[in-house]
């Protein structure tokens, strides 16, 4: 089917001479199949002049020199069609429309002048725009770069110093923000009329700053009806840290009880840093508790290969039975459950160096993980029960101790890593499940709290490719998913959240 529409485009092109005329421009598309053909003509032909137009899905594709840039589309005079695929744009905006950028030179008796860059946006007619709906539906799958913005989530709602985000599971439309310092925020009423009410303060439990706190917040998958969940904080007394479950208010899922603490886990820090924080419940019902190696540089006591010790884990614990005179069990497949070397039953995973922001993939069920590197590399893990990720022998694919020669051995090396050259210090993110963004669908989004930069990574059998979203401004300290499993991400100084968001 074809569809032809008219438009008169009123794009007035400042011209860097003055012997030359500003040029107003009349376009026509038509759309076949896949493809949509542009065709642009001055709306007013001046005697003794003819044009050249450039058009290109980038501004920077039409700088100084546009002719010598590929990827141009030429069209000499007036009646010489422009030709524009889903290959060729990059970018969509809310409204449905496709936008791309122009430059026209005009020559008129042999004075030329090149006018500046200009953005055109072309929308559908109405008769036009189901089919048109259609194609952009997919050119949005094909295309991430230059389609996504982020979008400030709550304007005039900030947070100080946010480190998680979650979503209670219970089909609300709210939104949990974990506070450093040892508060828990509400947001009501995402997609309406958003509102902040404090959730939870537990500040005179906790102490803060650096990498300490209350780190991270896990609810019951059966929330709704128990009222329980359970988060990760460093103690005010000794800087241990703590695994406690905390249950709601009577009668209100908007505030929980501050007194309805139950201690599940302590472990002791032996320095200040590296306290991981992450907690989930996986597709399996048990909870899932990430821990740094304990801490200073290079893990001197060597926590992250000694299974005897909590540090330098990911743990995994069952919350919903008691064994051992804990309150919790230890789930029978744990690759340590019944050992007889000392191990501790509750590790699920090891070598880990600073495991910050895991999260379940909410279709596949496999866990992601960021870890943070020493000196010189970040790295990207898929969590396996049992598996050794290497740390202190290595940081990501690189020995570490020894410098060199390290064994490989029985080591589960990263699904991608990246050099400090890149970043310095990753915070794991979220496989996109969401309906907003059809091209980012089945990618891991992750990003770096010291550069601000933001990438989709896409896993394939043998490989990982990697696409930069953005090289934002933004201190990354927590991604985050909503109840449409919409992805936001924190910044952690403004105090701000963002929405991921087509143009």
């Amino acid at each position: 089917m074809r569809i032809s529409t008219t438009l008169l485009i009123l794009l007035f092109f400042p011209l860097a001479l003055s012997a030359a005329p500003e040029v107003s421009l009349r376009g026509n598309f038509s759309l076949a199949g896949s493809k949509l053909t542009l065709t642009i003509t001055p709306a007013e032909s001046a005697a003794d002049c003819s044009y050249t137009l450039y058009a290109a899905a980038r501004r920077n594709a039409l700088s100084s020199n546009p002719t010598a840039t590929t990827n141009i589309i030429t069209a000499a005079g007036a009646s010489v069609p422009t030709k524009l695929t889903a290959r060729d744009l990059k970018g969509i905006d809310r409204s449905g429309g496709v936008p791309f950028f122009l430059r026209v030179l005009t020559n008129c008796s042999g004075s030329q002048s090149l006018s500046n860059i200009q953005r055109l946006t072309i929308r559908p007619s109405s008769s036009g725009l189901r089919n048109m709906a259609t194609w952009l539906a997919a050119l949005r799958r094909r295309i991430i770069p230059g389609s996504l913005i982020l979008r400030e989530a709550f304007p005039g709602i900030t947070f100080s110093s946010p480190v998680d985000i979650q979503y209670p599971g219970d089909e609300s439309d709210r939104l949990l923000i974990v506070e450093q310092a040892g508060r828990i925020q509400l947001i009501k009423n995402l997609r309406t009329n958003p509102l902040k009410s404090e959730f939870l303060d537990i500040r005179s439990l906790i102490v803060d700053g650096g990498e300490r706190g209350l780190l991270g917040l896990a609810f019951h998958p059966d929330f709704a009806t128990n009222g329980y969940f359970f988060v990760n904080y460093t103690r005010e007394a000794d800087g241990a840290t703590v695994i406690a479950r905390f249950r709601v208010a009577n009668g209100n899922n908007d505030a929980a009880d501050p007194e309805s603490q139950l201690i599940l886990l302590t472990v002791q820090q032996p320095f200040e840093n590296h306290n991981g924080g992450a907690l989930a419940f996986g597709p399996d019902g048990y909870l899932y508790i990430g821990l740094g190696d304990g801490g200073s540089g290079g893990d001197p006591q060597g926590n992250g290969q000694d299974r005897t010790k909590f540090l330098g884990k990911i743990l995994r614990i069952d919350v919903d039975h008691t064994a051992d005179g804990k309150h919790y069990a230890i789930p029978s497949d744990n690759p340590f459950a019944s050992n007889a070397q000392g191990f501790k039953p509750e590790i699920f995973a090891f070598g880990l160096r600073n495991p910050w922001r895991f999260s379940f993939d909410s279709q596949s069920g496999l866990l992601w993980a960021g870890d943070v590197g020493q000196n010189e590399r970040e790295e990207i893990d898929l969590i396996s029960n049992g598996h050794n990720y290497g740390w202190n022998t290595m940081e990501g694919t690189a020995c570490y101790q020894p410098s060199s020669g390290c064994s490989r051995r029985n080591l589960t090396l990263p699904v991608h890593e990246y050099s400090h050259q890149v970043g310095g210090s990753i915070t794991g993110g979220y496989v996109y499940r969401g309906t907003e963004l059809p091209g980012l669908v089945g990618k891991y989004i992750y990003g770096d709290f010291v550069t601000g930069r933001i990438w989709a990574l896409t896993r394939t059998t043998h490989s990982a490719a990697v696409t930069q979203l953005f090289d934002s401004n933004l201190a990354i300290s927590t991604f985050g998913v909503d109840s449409e499993k919409e992805l936001y991400v924190a910044s952690y100084v403004e105090g701000k959240l963002y929405k991921f968001a087509a143009q």
